[in-house]
């Protein structure tokens, strides 16, 4: 692997992808917040924040990864999860 392109864009992409997880997750197990809009807000999140991985995995040269796991288009995923929201 070369060298990892690390700067201050990639770093603000990885604080977005964790802070949608943990969103997206505190939406989906939290028993106060279960609605089918809050689902489909958390599905929304989740796609979008995965999809951000993969960019960012790929921008940074994680290569290993792009390997062994093929790309799925988790764009596709984004438009039905926010119309549904």
């Amino acid at each position: 692997m070369s060298e990892l392109n690390f700067n201050i864009f990639n770093v603000i992409i990885l604080l977005g992808i964790i802070h949608g997880l943990i969103f997206g997750a505190i939406l989906l197990l939290n028993k106060k917040l279960k609605s089918k809009t809050n689902v489909f807000l958390a599905l929304t999140v989740f796609s979008l924040a995965l999809s951000n991985l993969q960019y960012f995995l790929k921008d940074v040269g994680v290569d290993i990864y792009l390997n062994y796991i093929p790309f799925i288009p988790f764009e596709f995923l984004m438009l039905p999860f926010f119309y549904f929201f």
